[in-house]
């Protein structure tokens, strides 16, 4: 056998190792399958649909107010009351960049009677009218 075919052999063999390992390793088990090991990340709304007990929500869009005091948006939604003028909430989840506690100014309320957004004096100025950069990654929890 000629060097180049042992090369081509070789080459092969390791191709088709390396595809058959891949697989096993990316491959997504079926149901039934054990899949011990595997944390799910469940989220605040799917653990608790409505924040009854754990009064926490997810961070949405910001938007950028002249007054200082920035539109904080929320995803999961709460109920209309839930947060109110005055009440402190705690911002964690965003790097450092504005966690912390703050007393919010005003409330902003959707046409569902839902929280759309709260008003806070926030350290970080959001970037235009929409800035995502903290959108479902940052938390914001009622503290009273």
């Amino acid at each position: 056998m000629t060097k180049t075919a042992k090369i081509i052999i070789l080459v092969s063999v390791l191709t088709i190792g390396l595809g058959v390992g891949a697989y096993f390793m990316f491959r997504k088990p079926k149901d039934g399958e054990d899949n011990e090991g595997e944390i799910e990340d469940v989220g605040v709304d799917e653990f608790n649909p409505d924040n009854s007990e754990y009064q926490a929500w997810k961070l949405g869009y910001l938007s950028q107010r002249d007054t200082g005091k920035h539109a904080v948006h929320l995803l999961n939604r709460p109920t209309k009351g839930t947060i109110v003028a005055g009440d402190t909430v705690r911002i964690s989840g965003t790097d450092g960049s504005f966690d912390g506690d703050f007393k919010v100014s005003s409330v902003w309320i959707d046409t569902s009677n839902n929280i759309g957004a709260l008003y806070l004096p926030i350290p970080y100025t959001p970037t235009g009218n929409v800035d995502r950069t903290y959108q479902d990654k940052g938390m914001l929890e009622l503290i009273k």
